[in-house]
């Protein structure tokens, strides 16, 4: 047999617990629900509308970021950052509205627009979103300061990094920024130390040899 749980079976399953939910609330409270007209049909008018609708805003916002990130990948980089804009708006503290700023910070970072790279990275960081958009917002706002001319700030953001990623696969971009960033502000022994830690953590790796030959 089947056991696989298919995306209808979440929502069916969803429905039941709402609707278990508002029966046991008629139940609890028969005169309130007199009252109010709020029989059992209602209830099930209300809980199934209330689910499907958030199904479908799910749906329509990762849709809208799909299309986002096509109009990137295809060079229409102002479609993109239009259809970013809509996502965040419209579905502001969702998972998606967090990769949907991210994604404007690399569109942006790209067109070397730092700055505005860097508000966007730390408009996904301010706000609740996946937890997995986090780290790379973090590194990418440390390359967008970097990139900026703040190597102060870009220092620091990859070192807030660092403390709490070390094992991401950005980490060791991330510390190129640190390094490079400490090189820059002529903390030179903090720098040497950098390079060398990028060359001990990350052994027989580009960036091994990206930090021997910068040491």
């Amino acid at each position: 047999m089947n056991q696989e749980i298919t995306k209808q079976d979440i929502k069916r399953n969803e429905v039941a617990d709402v609707l278990e939910g508002g029966f046991r609330w008629v139940k609890l409270h028969p005169q309130q629900a007199l009252w109010s007209g709020l029989g059992a049909a209602a209830v099930v008018l209300v809980a199934v509308a209330f689910v499907f609708r958030r199904h479908q805003a799910r749906e329509d916002a990762w849709s809208s970021l799909a299309a986002a990130t096509a109009y990137a990948y295809s060079g229409q980089t102002d479609a993109a950052l239009g259809q970013v804009k809509a996502v965040a708006e419209a579905h502001g503290g969702t998972a998606a509205a967090g990769y949907a700023r991210l994604l404007a910070g690399d569109v942006l970072f790209q067109q070397g627009k730092f700055k505005e790279a860097g508000q966007s990275y730390q408009e996904l960081l301010a706000q609740p979103g996946d937890a997995a958009a986090a780290p790379m917002a973090l590194s990418g706002l440390a390359l967008a300061q970097e990139g900026a001319g703040d190597c102060p700030a870009a220092a620091a953001s990859a070192q807030k990094f660092l403390d709490a990623h070390q094992d991401h696969y950005l980490a060791p971009q991330t510390h190129a920024v640190l390094a490079r960033c400490l090189a820059a502000q002529g903390k030179t022994e903090d720098a040497k130390a950098a390079f060398q830690r990028i060359e001990i953590l990350y052994p027989g790796t580009y960036w091994e040899s990206w930090a021997k030959a910068r040491k």
